[in-house]
């Protein structure tokens, strides 16, 4: 793609010794080296949010907080919250905001394997929904509002409900059981 040196996204970081040695530990980030500095006119540079180039969290020019804004009015919602590494950190980070260490959340068994980590890093202890068979179409369907429902009589300690569909598109509609 880039035949020439300068256009090289990647280069051998400088030998150096002390507290200049390891980028990160720099309190000086203008003299920071790496890749995304050296990239020069890259596109990425321009056009991603972790290089600086779209917006940032500090919502200097309020873009994330606008398509937020945006979402959040699409879907209904109060708030919207983009995150970067796909659903996998939201759902991380949703788990201990909803129960804590030896607390009880409610999770459909066919989670995907983010839900799984989120609850052991946060120590939540899940009690298992069971998904529903669909013989017709020969897949599993998430747990639907009702099975929920009889979930949180059997455990009226569960502190919430984590509905989350890995396959998209079967989930059933959560307003509707969100009440």
């Amino acid at each position: 793609m880039w035949t020439t040196p300068e256009h090289r996204l990647w280069k051998p970081w400088p030998t150096t010794t002390g507290e200049d040695s390891c980028p990160s530990r720099r309190r000086d980030t203008s003299r920071r080296e790496g890749p995304i500095p050296r990239c020069g006119k890259c596109w990425a540079t321009r056009s991603s949010r972790e290089t600086g180039g779209l917006d940032d969290r500090l919502t200097r020019g309020r873009v994330l907080e606008r398509a937020e804004e945006l979402m959040a009015d699409a879907v209904h919602a109060d708030h919207t919250f983009f995150t970067t590494c796909g659903s996998s950190l939201s759902v991380k980070a949703a788990m201990p905001a909803v129960a804590g260490p030896h607390e009880k959340l409610l999770v459909g068994r066919d989670a995907h394997k983010s839900v799984v980590s989120g609850l052991i890093l946060s120590g939540i202890e899940p009690v298992w929904v069971e998904p529903r068979w669909d013989a017709e179409r020969h897949l599993a369907h998430p747990p639907s509002a009702a099975e929920y429902e009889q979930a949180f009589e059997a455990h009226p300690d569960a502190k919430g409900a984590l509905a989350a569909d890995a396959k998209l598109g079967t989930l059933w509609v959560v307003n509707a059981s969100a009440e």
